[in-house]
């Protein structure tokens, strides 16, 4: 990553918008002086040196060494705050008052999440304090606690990982394990299952299935028979009762009509009988009249006649009564006539009466002749049912198969399905305990790699860390980082430990027993072989470091080593280094940067390349 350029507007001190321009400024060593112009006995202090570098920090992460967020870090007075951070292949935009980060990767800014910026950059806050920039304030390696130390050590270099992946390893070894114990169940029950049913003989049970199924079919075949001879006598029976049934209906239709006729017979001769019956009352009155005429026109001898009218004579009297007689006769003749027909009439209404008689003696039969026809045909129907239904039964019973043999067929199926499921199973077991075996190398397998890798990296700082400590001038000391240590008591000490050999002691000794000078050109040593060890693991390239304020606590001829040191890894690495200090350091520097306070606030100089 090669810095072009940094913007910054609002930013603590730095109120004004100003750019610093490195594109022309080349490797080396460059101081960052100050001027206070509001307070000149403070001999530079609070002009903006280390303000300048946090706001390189604030632009990539949000944040400051110290923690600082968003209206913290605006300029007192200021509304809004904007830093912006140009790489050779990509710009960083963070603003303050509204919140923004946005991201040019050579299309045009556009908004991007924390997260997604340092996994583009490759980088975290907690890298960046140890790899580029080295803050005032900010704890070096050796001033953390152990576990801190390994926090950030196993973080940077993704030594959680292979724990993680231990872990899980033992999970999935866990898992297969009981998945394996429960495919050697369903095996074993499987197995069992296949031999039972292939156990199983139904061959008596399929014989007297067979003989039982035979006998209810010769049963209802007989069952059948008989009810066809049953239905052939009942069809006979019926067949006369309808015959008879249809002769006795004839026979009394007879009668109905014959009684029907004699009743008009009767009822005619009833009404003429009352006319003749009248007109024969009539015919007694004209008769004994006439008689009653005769006999006084015979006693009469004369005077005239009464019927015409003429005198009565011989002749006359002699016609005159003939006719009367005539008349007597002829009306004795009617009454007779009359008596004879009512004599008839009387014949008709007494038989009429008898055939009606007849006509109620055989009705009852009639209808019993009915019902009992009624009765068999009714029966004859039941039973067409009834051998209906017992021909059904008899074909259902014919196409029935022997349960016992399909039993069979199906117990056989049912045991080459189970078998073949048990060799599945065999066979995922096999796999799930092959599958075991590997997560369970493993889990030892990602450990060995997270030690090999420890190992690796703890022998690189090492020999970083050694190398920079001579070059500080403590040619006859050695620094050794470890991650376990033995006790004499036989306990095991863990951590993140750093032991010391120097001339003055017979043994290692723990870094935090040293002071002064000496502890803090351990402080750098180790500072810078950690940077150089973590950039190597990590593939990152800067082309610049920032150190705040790194002189403390050092002699003259400690600043001196220290700003060698620097000069050489500027040259090594071919990157810029940029460093802060209050005092005016004899040095040859590859140039310089003057940061000015003034009521205006902070502002940046150019770099002076020498």
């Amino acid at each position: 990553m090669k810095l072009h350029s940094v913007y910054i507007d609002g930013f603590r001190s730095f109120a004004n918008p100003q750019e610093l321009k490195l594109d022309t400024v080349p490797p080396g060593l460059y101081l960052v002086a100050g001027v206070n112009e509001l307070e000149p006995t403070l001999e530079g202090n609070g002009a903006g040196k280390s303000s300048l570098f946090e706001a390189i920090y604030w632009a990539l992460f949000g944040k400051t060494s110290r923690n600082l967020k968003a209206g913290s870090i605006r300029t007192w007075g200021g509304k809004t705050c904007k830093v912006r951070v140009s790489f050779d292949n990509l710009n960083i935009y963070r603003n303050s008052s509204p919140n923004e980060l946005l991201l040019d990767l050579g299309g045009g800014p556009s908004p991007i999440e924390q997260g997604a910026l340092e996994k583009e950059l490759r980088i975290t806050p907690e890298v960046a304090l140890n790899t580029m920039f080295f803050a005032q304030f900010s704890p070096f390696f050796l001033d953390m606690t152990t576990t801190a130390r390994m926090e950030i050590y196993s973080a940077a270099l993704g030594l959680e990982l292979w724990e993680v992946k231990s872990d899980q390893a033992k999970d999935f070894a866990k898992s297969a394990a009981q998945g394996a114990q429960e495919l050697e169940v369903e095996l074993a029950r499987l197995e069992e299952k296949a031999s039972t049913l292939r156990g199983m003989d139904y061959s008596a049970a399929i014989g007297q299935w067979n003989e039982s199924h035979q006998a209810k079919i010769k049963a209802a075949d007989k069952a059948l028979f008989d009810l066809d001879l049953s239905l052939a006598a009942m069809a006979k029976q019926h067949e006369k009762l309808v015959s008879a049934e249809a002769k006795a209906r004839k026979d009394f239709a007879i009668h109905q009509q014959t009684l029907k006729d004699a009743a008009e017979q009767v009822n005619i001769a009833r009404t003429r009988g009352a006319v003749i019956e009248a007109e024969g009352k009539t015919l007694d009155r004209q008769l004994q009249a006439a008689a009653t005429e005769l006999a006084k026109f015979l006693k009469s001898g004369k005077g005239a006649c009464k019927e015409c009218g003429q005198e009565v004579g011989e002749a006359h009297k002699k016609r005159h009564t003939e006719h009367l007689q005539h008349v007597c006769e002829d009306l004795r003749e009617r009454i007779t006539a009359q008596g004879l027909f009512i004599s008839k009439a009387q014949d008709d209404r007494t038989k009429t009466e008898a055939a009606h008689a007849e006509l109620l003696v055989n009705a009852p039969a009639l209808h019993a002749l009915e019902a009992e026809t009624k009765a068999v045909q009714w029966k004859l129907e039941n039973q067409n049912k009834v051998k209906f239904n017992k021909a059904l039964e008899l074909g259902a019973l014919k196409k029935e198969v022997n349960p016992f043999r399909a039993q069979m067929e199906a117990n056989k199926k049912e045991a080459q399905a189970v078998s073949a499921k048990a060799k599945e199973k065999k066979d995922e077991l096999k796999d799930t305990r092959d599958l075991q075996a590997r997560f369970e190398f493993w889990i030892k397998g990602f450990k060995d790699v997270r030690f090999q890798v420890m190992q690796e990296s703890l022998a690189q700082l090492n020999a970083e860390t050694n190398e920079c400590l001579h070059q500080l001038g403590l040619t006859d000391w050695a620094l050794e980082f470890i991650v376990e240590k033995e006790n004499k008591s036989g306990t095991v000490k863990r951590g993140f430990l750093c032991e010391v050999r120097s001339p003055y002691t017979e043994e290692a000794m723990p870094w935090e027993v040293w002071s002064g000078g000496e502890s803090q050109r351990l402080r750098l040593a180790t500072q810078l072989g950690v940077s150089n060890m973590l950039c190597s693991r990590l593939g990152l390239e800067f082309d610049f470091e920032m150190w705040d304020e790194p002189t403390s606590n050092l002699s003259p001829g400690g600043i001196n080593d220290l700003m060698t040191v620097l000069q050489d890894r500027a040259t090594r690495y071919g990157r810029r280094i940029f460093l802060a200090d209050h005092r005016a350091l004899d040095f040859d520097f590859s140039g310089r940067l003057v940061v000015t306070k003034t009521e205006d606030g902070s502002q940046l100089g150019e770099v002076e390349v020498r």
